[in-house]
């Protein structure tokens, strides 16, 4: 009997003792990264203390990816996360010159003078400045400038899923020949990284973009 319970105790304290270990709680620890900081709320003002402007570029924010970043007059933009059209136009029909800038943070505008020559239709900028994409509504094709920095902040880098083809931007630029002129939109190319002239009745692809201030 005596040896009868000390088998008992011995299976008793051994299945014990690996429920115990098996049952031990490791202490999850959060690694916080500047893409979740983002994402609980925290400003991008706040976290240009800790975190360098090339931290944020390709990071998911307000509906897209962050491209470029202004520190000193706190604002950026941000790329859809994917394209909007494949195969676009650039006009409505009317071959007229659109006054627009081809620097960064005026793909706004330009896309509301577009829309305002242009009127409503199947085309390039009002697509962009009618679309809702992520609970947003104030997307616009970017300029000639903003293209190049989704280029270099994004498609250099993998992110954003860009085509290795040509995308429409909202700068027009009248292009003098021989005394008489032409007016033509800049489209960037993402294989070489170039800005090419089209006629606007090419078809296209598009990526649109929207502004945000901190």
């Amino acid at each position: 009997m005596k040896l009868k319970k000390l088998h008992f105790v011995v299976i008793v304290c051994i299945i014990f003792s690996s429920c115990s270990k098996d049952e031990e709680v490791v202490p999850v620890v959060e690694v916080r990264t500047l893409q979740s900081a983002l994402g609980n709320g925290e400003s991008v003002s706040s976290l240009l203390g800790e975190f360098s402007v090339q931290d944020f570029y390709g990071l998911t924010y307000f509906g897209g990816l962050i491209f470029h970043i202004d520190e000193v007059n706190k604002w950026g933009l941000i790329a859809a996360p994917i394209d909007q059209h494949e195969n676009i136009i650039w006009f409505n029909g009317t071959f007229v010159h659109v006054p627009s800038s081809p620097d960064l943070g005026f793909g706004g505008s330009n896309t509301q003078s577009i829309v305002d020559s242009q009127g409503v239709g199947g085309y390039a900028a009002f697509f962009c400045d009618t679309m809702v994409l992520s609970g947003y509504s104030d997307w616009y094709l970017p300029s000639r400038f903003e293209l190049e920095s989704m280029h270099q902040n994004l498609h250099e880098k993998a992110i954003g899923d860009f085509s290795e083809l040509d995308y429409w931007s909202s700068t027009d630029v009248f292009v003098s020949t021989t005394g008489t002129g032409v007016s033509l939109p800049m489209g960037f190319n993402f294989s070489i990284g170039v800005h090419i002239f089209h006629s606007k009745d090419n078809f296209m692809r598009v990526r649109a973009a929207r502004t945000f201030n901190f």
